[in-house]
């Protein structure tokens, strides 16, 4: 456990930390929901034009949750070992393979600049003292 002192604190076995459990009565994310969802989903059809209008726009984050709602997050590819050797034998395959590949070059590519915003001005540092 801790120290010696805060051992009166720790819980005990058996014992509960919220005996009572949660409070009676809407949550946060119920109230939300309702009010999102009043006049026929009027507030998240407004919150969806404005989402919609910053990935137009060129908002990356904007552009991502667009996607990740309408079609889904990507899934992750998983290579998996073929029958005939174990995953060590392909992993190893694997890098020694990769290694005899040249590394590919890096290509800088600049952000593209968001409609109807303007650059940030650079804050004055303090004075070191």
């Amino acid at each position: 456990m801790g120290p010696d002192h805060l051992k009166p604190y720790h819980w005990k076995p058996g014992q509960s930390g919220n005996p009572n459990g949660r409070p009676p009565g809407p949550t946060a994310t119920t109230v939300l929901r309702e009010m999102l969802e009043a006049n026929d989903g009027e507030k998240l059809r407004e919150i969806a034009m404005v989402l919609l209008g910053m990935a137009v726009g060129g908002d990356i984050k904007a552009i991502r949750e667009v996607l990740d709602r309408a079609y889904g997050k990507p899934v992750q590819a998983i290579t998996i070992a073929p029958k005939n050797e174990s995953a060590a034998e392909y992993i190893a395959r694997i890098f020694d393979e990769s290694q005899d590949e040249p590394e590919p070059a890096i290509v800088p590519v600049s952000k593209p600049k968001a409609a109807g915003r303007k650059p940030r001005k650079a804050k004055p540092r303090k004075p070191e003292k």
